[in-house]
């Protein structure tokens, strides 16, 4: 994710003593028409890099490959709406608007402008009581869908507490193994960190080991 720089204001004062200047030279019969070309030219130039949005929120974002360009605020929904969300086939949220509002501090109307925009721009998906993030969306955080999958192994005496909390953390799929793996937790790349850090606070976890998916073979 690039964030597009303000390279502050155009000096339109130098630019206009700059042009005054030319024209007192026309006068003095030392007019070149190449040097007005060139100094709008560079000015142009000037006018080109200062890429800034001020609508409300601040600087426009550019997103992953540059593809999409959002606000800061939007990138902020987003990646509040992919951490809150359950990877299943597709990374769902199923909460109100009022509630997903509430957890950014903004307005249920300021969110649902914002929600407009993402979705006209493909980065989610919305129905009644459902918001789903696309693969867009996930890519232009910077962030990967590839597989991960998380083994763990438990301290016996206290299986039972532990298994009841794995079972409630954001992945996919949790299951229970025979073998040296007590837990094998199947979660994406983008949603690792989280996982990780939820798993670490799971009383009874002895072992993590973590595998992420390089390329599908079949």
């Amino acid at each position: 994710m690039t964030i597009v720089p303000q390279l502050g204001h155009l000096n339109l004062t130098a630019l206009s003593n700059g042009a005054m200047g030319l024209l007192h030279d026309v006068q003095t019969g030392s007019f070149m028409l190449d040097a007005i070309f060139n100094t709008f030219a560079s000015s142009m130039f000037n006018l080109k890099k200062l890429v800034v949005a001020f609508i409300r929120e601040g600087r426009l974002i550019k997103m992953g490959s540059g593809k999409f360009t959002i606000t800061k605020r939007q990138e902020q929904i987003l990646r509040k709406l992919l951490e809150i969300s359950k990877p299943v086939t597709v990374f769902t949220v199923n909460l109100k608007q009022q509630t997903i509002a509430g957890k950014l501090k903004i307005s249920r109307q300021a969110l649902s402008l914002h929600l407009k925009t993402l979705r006209e721009k493909g980065l989610i998906r919305t129905g009644r009581g459902f918001i789903d993030i696309t693969s867009n969306a996930v890519s232009a955080l910077g962030l990967e869908t590839s597989k991960a999958f998380v083994a763990l192994k438990v301290d016996p005496s206290k299986r039972n507490k532990a298994y009841t909390k794995l079972a409630k953390l954001p992945a996919e799929s949790v299951y229970r193994l025979t073998g040296d793996i007590d837990i094998l937790i199947v979660t994406t790349h983008g949603h690792l960190d989280r996982l990780l850090k939820e798993i670490s606070r799971v009383e009874g976890v002895k072992e993590t080991k973590t595998y992420v998916v390089i390329e599908k073979i079949l």
